[in-house]
């Protein structure tokens, strides 16, 4: 099976050498003429970087006609985690690293200004908020326009961190098997 290594931030361009973009990938995977069909082995080490480079690199892997097996080895964190997603099977090695933490974004003015902002990042992760955002925007009153915005993003947050711990139950039930692996105890038990 071939193995495509993975290290570093995942961005659109490269900068200063150490970035994977998705150019990078989709020729690693399909071969620069396309040429390639075959089962791949992808090892992922990245604190992640940009969301929409990790997007565009999700839907390449998900697209591929063979099988991808993700193996995370060091970090999957951030955008990383969204093009992790993309795999056909996802192991980590053991004392490896998955973080999934809410989107982060730069506002600049006042208390309006940062709760509009929360609201559009909202509105990017989740069709439903976006049309009631959308809704809200049609109150003339402002008073009332700010009240329902910051309902609306509590009662959004609430509902996020149930999805995130049903994630991580979910994340549990798949990493575990691969740490109860016999050759995977045997080499903890080693280290003792």
């Amino acid at each position: 099976m071939r193995t495509i290594n993975l290290n570093g931030y995942i961005d659109e361009e490269v900068f200063y050498g150490d970035e994977i973009t998705p150019a990078m990938l989709h020729d690693a995977l399909y071969g620069e003429n396309g040429e390639f069909s075959d089962d791949v082995r992808i090892v992922l080490n990245s604190y992640g970087g940009s969301c929409n480079a990790a997007v565009r690199m999700h839907d390449d892997i998900r697209a591929y006609p063979g099988r991808v097996h993700l193996v995370i080895s060091g970090t999957a964190a951030s955008a990383a985690t969204v093009l992790s997603a993309a795999a056909d099977t996802l192991e980590m090695t053991p004392g490896s690293l998955y973080m999934i933490h809410d989107p982060s974004t730069v506002a600049w003015g006042n208390e309006r200004d940062f709760g509009e902002a929360m609201a559009v990042i909202n509105a990017q992760i989740d069709e439903r908020y976006d049309k009631e955002y959308g809704l809200i925007q049609l109150i003339e009153d402002k008073t009332e326009r700010q009240k329902a915005l910051e309902d609306l993003n509590s009662r959004y947050n609430e509902e996020r961190k149930a999805a995130a711990q049903e994630y991580a139950e979910t994340l549990s039930a798949i990493v575990m098997p691969v740490w109860n692996q016999p050759e995977i105890q045997q080499a903890s038990q080693q280290m003792d």
